[in-house]
């Protein structure tokens, strides 16, 4: 697929602005070629990001995703009128100076967060007749309401009212609205949001701080000005310091535990940090450190002191539907949660098995959860961690929420993707037709592989070998003049289907493979082993044999479509698994492809030739 991606945030900006961006790469690394409309980056400073001059617009290329970049007021600061034009300004550049970047997309995601944006959707979506994946990251108008944004009585029913109608109207365009927190899909469905328009995708953290859990004890306890002794306990609180997220009440249970193990770290800055720093001097608290701001560099070794995360809203409707991205970023470094929330957080803390979990706005409750995390000990602290990255890599990682992205943009597309899931290609089963284009196409993919080194017309013997067999399994992309652009062939029954395949196309093959000799000699002794060959004996179910894509047509998500029409149709003859093989040496991004689509790498073995070789395999019919 050609994949647009509309954000007013994305790299190098940290934290939550980081998430488009792992998206992209995602997406890329899956076989797409993506395009993003973003803005230049300022978050969370409100400055210029290193290395970049405001301009009217921007282009570049970063992790092999071309990007967009429009201008915009620079602000992330508390006035509210700045905030807006921040807004508002990328939302008028994106649309004046940005769409013909996304001219020839196929579908668009759009970070919906802040709704400034939905000129450009609705332009790309009406006037170009792009369908729309609308990924709901704050909701709205809530958000901006709660900020005090509107004023009071009248006006703030006006505000709320008019920016109600704006969002209700870009959930219309969109093909499906994504949401990052369950309660969120039934606040969308009693505004009229139909459900099966709706998905849960919940976010991920930014895995290139947290690309494994951390490991822990007294050599990583290092943390600049603060003095921490090997027994400490030590919990963290890393982010914004501001109302909604309820630390007055952290500040308050700190005083109440009598523990003198507990070291409470607090990482940030924010509108309430003067207020929390006099709460904590008035209360006479001493087991609380504020750091301030903390580089997003930094975090991981922060991280690394810390025995676990805090994470906690304050009380308000809101909340309840709301997710921070300190819940993923904990689970990702493999600490343990200590949370002080109530509804959607406190439900998705407690089903990870590894969290401490008191009720909003109660000190007294957190303070006992502060008392049973000092008792825990290391062991069951150590095994907290592993069941929070377990937590973490079962339902939150980024290749996780990319694979259900990656699903509702193909599904969006005509016919939900299957026979154009990108503009102009067809996908189906190879023909008669198609086995010198097939040959041809094999040799362009593969020129320095042996059997590309043994001629057309022998490739053209083994792809017509499968045309005449009931176990055969094949799929072949074509652009809309009917040319190939990728073909994959396999077989349900990998046992007995070379031998088959030799005896029908035996005499086909003899000529060919005469030819290969007498080319190339030294080729014989492989030639032999070729006619003895009965299929893979290293994996279970069905064989994918034979997957190449054109190299003028990589990039648009051909090869992922091969792959997803052949496992259907795998799974459609009753395999209920299915095992290929291909180079692990100089291979990283073939191997990168095939994990990325959900096979895993099962075994390792050595051909004759001394090429090693991963063994992937993959369960069907899930």
């Amino acid at each position: 697929m050609r994949v647009g991606l509309l954000t007013q945030w994305y790299d190098p900006e940290p934290g939550p602005a980081a998430l488009p961006g792992a998206l992209a790469r995602g997406l890329v690394e899956r076989g797409h070629q993506v395009t993003v409309l973003t803005g230049f980056p300022n978050y969370p400073s409100g400055h210029l990001a290193d290395g970049y001059r405001l301009s009217a617009r921007a282009d570049e290329e970063r992790d092999g995703v071309r990007v967009r970049r429009t201008w915009l007021y620079p602000s992330h600061d508390a006035s509210m009128a700045r905030r807006l034009l921040n807004y508002g300004s990328f939302g008028a550049s994106s649309l004046i100076l940005g769409v013909d970047a996304l001219r020839d997309i196929d579908v668009l995601w759009v970070n919906y967060s802040p709704i400034t944006v939905a000129p450009t959707m609705w332009w790309l979506h009406h006037r170009r007749d792009v369908p729309v994946v609308v990924h709901v990251l704050d909701l709205w108008p809530d958000t901006v309401t709660a900020g005090g944004f509107g004023g009071e009585g009248a006006a703030h029913r006006a505000v709320e009212s008019a920016v109600s109608a704006w969002c209700a109207r870009m959930y219309r365009s969109a093909a499906t609205v994504a949401v990052n927190s369950p309660g969120v899909v039934d606040v969308l469905a009693s505004r009229g949001v139909p459900r099966d328009k709706l998905a849960y995708v919940p976010l991920w953290a930014d895995e290139q701080l947290w690309p494994a859990p951390l490991g822990a004890g007294p050599e990583s306890r290092v943390v600049p000005g603060v003095d921490l002794a090997d027994d400490d306990v030590v919990l963290l609180y890393a982010g914004s310091l501001g109302r909604a997220q309820g630390l007055d009440v952290l500040i308050e249970a700190c005083a109440r535990v009598g523990d003198p193990r507990l070291r409470c770290l607090i990482a940030g800055s924010g509108a309430e940090e003067d207020s929390l720093r006099r709460q904590a001097a008035d209360l006479g608290v001493r087991n609380v450190d504020f750091l301030g701001r903390v580089a997003p560099e930094s975090m991981p070794g922060l991280m690394a002191a810390a025995d676990a995360s805090f994470v906690a809203l304050s009380p308000h409707p809101l909340s309840r539907i709301t997710m921070p991205s300190k819940f993923q970023a904990g689970l990702a470094a493999g600490r343990c949660l200590v949370v002080s929330a109530d509804g959607d957080l406190a439900d998705a803390a407690a089903a990870t098995g590894a969290a401490f979990v008191a009720p909003a706005a109660d000190p007294a409750a957190l303070a006992e959860v502060l008392e049973r995390l000092c008792a825990a000990g290391r062991t069951e602290l150590a095994a907290l961690g592993t069941a929070a990255r377990a937590a973490y890599d079962g339902g939150y990682a980024a290749g996780v929420g990319i694979d259900r992205v990656e699903s509702l943009l193909a599904a969006a597309l005509p016919d939900g993707g299957r026979t154009s899931a990108a503009r102009g290609l067809q996908v189906r089963g190879m023909r008669a037709g198609d086995v010198r284009a097939a040959a041809a196409l094999h040799r362009r993919a593969f020129p320095s592989f042996f059997l590309s080194a043994l001629g057309e017309p022998f490739l053209r013997e083994f792809y017509r070998g499968f045309l005449d067999d009931d176990t055969a399994v094949t799929a072949v992309v074509a652009d809309a003049g009917g040319d190939l652009l990728g073909i994959v062939v396999g077989t349900t029954a990998p046992a007995g289907f070379f031998g088959r395949l030799l005896r029908r196309q035996l005499v086909g093959f003899a000529i060919a493979s005469a030819r290969a000799a007498l080319r190339r000699p030294s080729s014989v002794v492989r030639l032999v082993r070729g006619v003895l060959y009965r299929g893979e004996e290293s994996g279970e179910g069905a064989l994918l044999s034979s997957i190449c894509v054109d190299p003028a047509a990589q990039g648009r998500g051909v090869g992922g479509l091969l792959l997803g029409r052949w496992t259907e149709e795998a799974s459609s003859r009753g395999a209920t698994a299915a095992h290929l093989s291909t180079d692990a040496d100089r291979n990283a991004e073939v191997n990168r492809f095939y994990r990325s689509h959900g096979w895993e790498l099962r075994h390792e073995h050595t051909t004759r030739e001394g090429r090693r070789m991963n063994v992937y395999q993959r369960s069907l019919g899930a």
